[in-house]
């Protein structure tokens, strides 16, 4: 379902702002998974993090080369070549670098306690201080 809504949400922006219906539509894929411990959430967010910005550096490669002239180079050389071109891949905002998160906010309104979900950028993941945005289990 999740997979779907976002599909329809991007490909109606994308219209509306190429204000054209002649385009090639977009398709998402998304997985719902238990996760058996802390650490393990820890260690997926950290691997989802790096795929995020090895997809991020490529992509960014990818619209400046050709596919022949990034065969057979790593992120930091892609980085480099995006530079050459006027790209410095350090300047771009932190969602497009490390990905957008969920978060639950909490936030009080008239008194009352109230909690809503909001998109952030999210922080550059390391095994240390996941803690602060992942709650324990006893809550």
């Amino acid at each position: 379902m999740s997979a779907s809504l976002a599909a329809a949400r991007f490909n109606q922006l994308r219209m509306c702002r190429l204000q054209s219906f002649d385009i090639k539509l977009a398709f998402f894929d998304s997985r719902c998974f238990t996760i058996p411990s802390q650490q393990e959430v820890f260690n997926n967010l950290i691997w989802r993090q790096r795929d995020c910005i090895r997809n991020s550096i490529s992509s960014v490669a990818q619209a400046l080369y050709s596919h022949k002239e990034l065969e057979h180079k790593n992120q930091d050389d892609m980085k480099r070549m995006c530079a050459d071109k006027g790209f410095d891949w350090n300047d771009f905002g932190e969602d497009v670098k490390y990905g957008r998160i969920l978060m639950k906010v909490r936030y009080t309104k008239n008194e009352v306690t109230r909690q809503e979900w909001k998109v952030c950028s999210a922080p550059l993941f390391c095994s240390t201080g996941l803690g602060l945005i992942i709650p324990s289990n006893d809550c």
